[in-house]
């Protein structure tokens, strides 16, 4: 057909006329017709969406949509790392870390120097569950820059590590501020350190009252070995003071844990 019309055309309508019919490389990251949700995602990508990019990444990592293609995967990472994203750091570090354990972890901590809270709670995590001879300080110091980033979680670790000196300086006070802050925002395990800090006087001067209080509200939101700790501050409690702290409770209730005595 081309040949044929060669000799009517000029050489530049001929030459987009080769290049209209004749099939181009493929451009996007998988082969073969794709749902409208997948064209929109692959269209954010292409124009610069990180969150885009990141995506496609671990569609491809996980073979999602195609088969897995690891290196293609890899390339849309960096592509979004270079962006400013650190958070496709801590994702293709998470992907990476069970097969190649070195390059993951720095991965990671590169997104965890970045203020990743995701890349935080997972060194801290994996920190204080190995082997690592300076675990306790590594692991510590991550749990309380996820602390600060507002982490229930790593509140109450923080919490605990300075309750007890694990890898920084013992400060019961700190670890008291750090388990008021989680238990106010809803945590259990955090109601029911709070609740054992204020019993024994630990970092702030002891309440019998708050403790019983707090180990309530705890048992209530199922935080394991809250409902001995109740029940142990009740029964050193006069009945007026039980009945006190049955009062509090229900202002707790009414008017929010930010509120509570």
């Amino acid at each position: 057909m081309i040949r044929f019309l060669a000799g009517f055309l000029t050489v530049p309508l001929l030459a987009a006329l080769v290049l209209a019919v004749t099939p181009g490389p493929e451009t996007g990251p998988f082969p073969g017709p794709l749902a409208a949700g997948v064209r929109a995602v692959v269209q954010r990508a292409a124009a610069g969406d990180t969150a885009a990019q990141r995506q496609i990444a671990g569609w491809l990592w996980h073979g999602t949509h195609g088969p897995a293609d690891r290196v293609r995967a890899a390339e849309y990472y960096r592509q979004a790392a270079a962006a400013g994203d650190a958070l496709a750091l801590h994702e293709h570090g998470a992907n990476l870390v069970a097969a190649e354990p070195a390059a993951g972890l720095a991965l990671i901590e590169q997104a965890a120097q970045a203020g990743v809270l995701e890349a935080q709670l997972f060194l801290a995590m994996r920190l204080d569950a190995s082997s690592d001879p300076d675990r306790d300080r590594k692991a510590a110091e991550w749990y309380l820059r996820a602390a600060e980033q507002g982490d229930l979680h790593a509140q109450v670790m923080a919490g605990l590590m300075l309750l007890h000196g694990r890898g920084v300086e013992q400060d019961a006070a700190a670890a008291y501020g750090w388990f008021d802050r989680a238990a106010r925002a809803g945590a259990a395990n955090a109601q029911r350190e709070l609740a054992a800090v204020l019993a024994a006087g630990a970092g702030v001067s002891a309440d019998p009252l708050r403790a019983l209080v707090w180990a309530t509200l705890a048992a209530e939101g199922g935080a394991e070995g809250a409902a001995a700790l109740r029940d142990s501050q009740s029964a050193a409690l006069t009945e007026e003071d039980r009945a006190r702290a049955a009062e509090m409770i229900r202002a707790c209730h009414a008017g929010g844990l930010a509120s509570c005595g």
